[in-house]
């Protein structure tokens, strides 16, 4: 049995949330015993949607350093052998607590450079890895200082029952959304420059150009209310729904037909795996991101961002292509069972906390799936 301390802090997101749930629902069959502190309140929205237990240690003027005591006493009390830190912060004071081997979850590939630094001071310890959802993420680590053989790519799991299950508990007709309508929805949460603004108005310009065209975004940022305050000033022809952290990404992800993924940066790439386990059309501009997972007329529709005009256009007409949407869809979710399986997640967590108890490489026996599907 293995003992895993998880850290995390109010960074913690949906991604986060769905992740650890996962290891915390298949613990006896993993044989892992787990435990959860937060760093300071988790985020409402972690802590509206987690049903686990969440102890809190305090933030001491926002330095991770000085939670570092406290963090110490919480592996003693349940005798980790393991930290997991789903966070740069919660690393940062996972590393200053002592010399427990750790893991750092690593979802969204943009790393500031003030954040660079301390990830590079955190990999300095050969009892640290880093568990990277996408190959993106694991080349901008190594990128910024990282070692690679530190580094080991795991794909997030899409939990099937989860939204079949969502499906049938929250159908469309509890948002007042009609079964007929065409559900246009964004990666979350909305960040500036994430393509939410984007995928807003592209919904808005499909629907100027066909009826029954709507567009639904769950969470709050200050970004979704700047895309709220937009709406309220124009005629929002797709009769937005803006669904507040009350409503789980998944379950917005399950009610959609097509995710529109533009940003203009480096960015998480989970939504558009938990979009493909939901049969939703991945519509979606042609980065580096994006195009390690999307390939074009296979299982996504993908369009150059545009020197002249926004990305909301080209965008909204992929929207209403219908026909190219279909062509993609059972394609998308196949490979979402294929890669993205939580089993296939949860066991090779298991197997990187081995690894770093045992002295192993950590990548040893573990194989990115998608490079193995």
């Amino acid at each position: 049995m293995i003992s895993v301390l998880h850290v995390l802090d109010a960074s913690a997101s949906w991604e986060q949330r769905l992740a650890l749930r996962q290891l915390l629902d298949h613990a006896q069959q993993a044989r892992i015993r787990h435990c959860v502190i937060s760093i300071g309140p988790a985020a409402e929205s972690f802590r509206h949607q987690f049903d686990g237990p969440i102890r809190t240690i305090p933030a001491l003027a926002g330095w991770p350093v000085l939670a570092a005591p406290f963090v110490a006493r919480a592996a003693t009390d349940c005798h980790a052998d393991v930290i997991h830190a789903w966070g740069t912060r919660p690393a940062m004071a996972a590393r200053s607590s002592g010399d427990r081997p750790i893991v750092v979850e690593r979802f969204d590939p943009r790393i500031d450079a003030r954040e660079r630094n301390l990830l590079r001071t955190i990999a300095q310890s050969g009892r640290t890895a880093f568990a990277c959802a996408a190959e993106m993420v694991r080349r901008r680590l190594v990128e910024g200082g990282v070692p690679d053989d530190r580094c080991v790519v795991i794909r997030p799991g899409v939990d099937f029952n989860l939204l079949n299950r969502a499906r049938r508990e929250r159908p469309r007709e509890c948002f007042g959304l009609s079964p007929n309508e065409l559900i246009v929805t964004a990666p979350v949460p909305a960040v500036p420059r994430g393509g939410q603004r984007e995928a807003f108005l592209a919904a808005c310009f499909a629907a100027a150009v066909r009826e029954g065209i709507r567009f639904i975004l769950p969470g709050d940022s200050p970004e979704t209310r700047r895309i709220r305050r937009l709406a309220g000033n124009m005629p929002a022809l797709c009769r937005p729904i803006f669904m507040g952290d009350d409503v789980p990404a998944e379950v917005a992800f399950a009610l959609a037909d097509v995710m529109v993924v533009a940003p203009e940066d480096d960015a998480s790439m989970t939504a558009v795996a938990w979009a493909f386990g939901a049969g939703a059309a991945v519509v979606a501009v042609a980065d580096y991101a994006v195009t390690e997972l999307v390939v074009a007329k296979v299982n996504g529709l993908l369009f150059k961002r545009p020197s002249h005009e926004s990305a909301a256009v080209p965008a909204a007409r992929l929207i209403l292509d219908s026909a190219a949407q279909r062509s993609i869809r059972e394609t998308a979710r196949g490979q979402a069972y294929e890669i993205f399986g939580v089993r296939r997640s949860v066991e090779q967590h298991m197997r990187l906390y081995e690894n770093l108890l045992s002295g192993s490489q950590p990548e040893s026996g573990i194989t990115d799936s998608a490079a193995a599907g």
